[in-house]
C-alpha cells in the first residue's frame, strides 16, 4: 500500500513540475478580434484561448508563438500576463509559488478572512 502512495505522489510531483515548466516557457499574446479570425489557418494549439469579444488572449508554446510571429497577424506580447498582482505584490504562482510576506501580514489559515483564488 505504501508503494501505491509513493507512486501516486511521484506521478503527482512529475505532473506539477511538467506543468510548471510548460507555463514558464509559454508566451501570452493579445490579438484584436479582427486579427483573431486569421488564426484558424495557422493551426495553433494554445495552452489557453480566451475570447473577450473585442480581443482574444492566447497562451502559446514557443513554437506556436514563432508561427504566429512569422504569419504577420497583428498581436501584442503580454509579458506579465501570468502574474497575479495584489497591492504591492506581483508574482507568478505557478513559477514563483506563494510570495514571502513580512511578519504580521500573514493571516491565520482558519477563521474568516479574504482568500485569493486564481482562475
Amino acid at each position: 500500500m505504501r508503494q501505491v502512495f509513493r507512486c501516486i505522489g511521484t506521478a503527482a510531483a512529475i505532473a506539477v513540475l511538467a506543468t510548471t515548466a510548460a507555463v514558464a516557457q509559454s508566451v501570452a499574446v493579445r490579438l484584436p478580434s479582427d486579427a483573431a479570425q486569421r488564426l484558424d489557418a495557422l493551426s495553433l494549439q494554445p495552452v489557453r484561448d480566451l475570447d473577450y469579444g473585442s480581443f482574444r488572449w492566447l497562451e502559446l508554446a514557443p513554437a506556436d508563438h514563432a508561427r504566429l510571429a512569422a504569419s504577420g497577424v497583428a498581436y501584442e506580447l503580454e509579458a506579465d500576463a501570468l502574474q497575479v498582482r495584489v497591492g504591492a505584490f506581483a508574482f507568478d504562482p505557478l513559477a514563483d509559488g506563494e510570495p514571502a510576506l513580512a511578519p504580521g501580514l500573514e493571516a491565520a489559515a482558519s477563521g474568516p478572512g479574504f482568500r485569493l483564488v486564481q482562475l
